[in-house]
């Protein structure tokens, strides 16, 4: 629910009562990120890797806080998890992603790119990504939605704020200034409207269903339900009390959440 407060005193209990589970130092850094209390996530990812040293994520993650430079790094380190034996593909991955950002902080670019280019190329030959399907998505989506569709109205509460537009339009820089004003929560890119969607569609089919199916369920969903559905689960967001609420719908899509 983004309670990133709450969430911190809940881990900061859960720590105490099980100090020697580095997945609750993992997940207490995640929140102090959150938070901007970045040299104590960083001391949590320490001792998460003390408890852990195969936690790739945690290794990564790390590496992103802060500028590394010459006096204090982990880049021998992270050579030294590279050279162990049997390493699964996904930890390497994030091991080499965390090398190149370290060594790129520390000036050292041909090294780093040497790093990224190993872990991206490694990431490809892994990922089962076709992008005919995507294609074929535009194509039911212009099926099932030839003109303006849906029954009945929509819901008439005026707290969302949707920001629509691509990905490098503008689109954060008209979040952060709707989120500026003291009547506009900014709550990022929720998932919540596609997830409200694809639950819609899949209990119309009365079964998952496939990615051209959900779409053409979705048409002619009940917007008003589909309206109440979404705020029920976007309420949570709402804990500053403002009246209106600012969700970005840039980079989502509803049926990516299905896929």
């Amino acid at each position: 629910m983004e309670d990133y407060p709450r969430a911190l005193a809940a881990y900061d209990r859960a720590i105490a009562l099980a100090p020697l589970r580095p997945g609750l130092w993992f997940n207490r850094a995640a929140v102090r990120r959150f938070l901007g209390q970045l040299e104590l996530a960083e001391a949590d990812y320490d001792r998460c890797l003390e408890l852990d040293p195969a936690d790739a994520q945690a290794w990564l993650n790390r590496s992103e806080l802060r500028v590394q430079n010459a006096a204090r790094n982990h880049v021998e380190a992270l050579q030294r998890q590279l050279a162990r034996a049997a390493l699964d593909w996904r930890h390497e991955v994030a091991l080499r992603f965390a090398l190149a950002k370290e060594l790129e902080d520390l000036g050292r670019t041909e090294a780093s790119w040497q790093q990224l280019a190993a872990g991206a190329g490694l990431r490809r030959r892994h990922l089962a990504y076709d992008p005919r399907i995507d294609l074929q998505t535009f194509d039911w989506l212009r099926e099932a939605f030839p003109g303006v569709r849906g029954s009945g109205p929509g819901h008439p509460s005026p707290a969302p704020i949707f920001v629509l537009g691509m990905p490098r339009t503008g689109s954060t820089l008209v979040d952060r200034i709707l989120g500026s004003h003291s009547q506009v929560h900014s709550a990022g890119e929720l998932l919540h409207f596609g997830n409200a969607v694809v639950d819609a569609a899949r209990g119309r089919l009365g079964a998952p269903g496939g990615r051209r199916e959900l779409i053409r369920a979705s048409a002619g969903l009940d917007l008003c339900a589909l309206g109440t559905d979404y705020l029920a689960r976007a309420r949570p967001q709402r804990h500053c009390n403002s009246p209106r609420v600012a969700d970005m719908r840039a980079r989502s899509s509803s049926f990516s959440i299905a896929a």
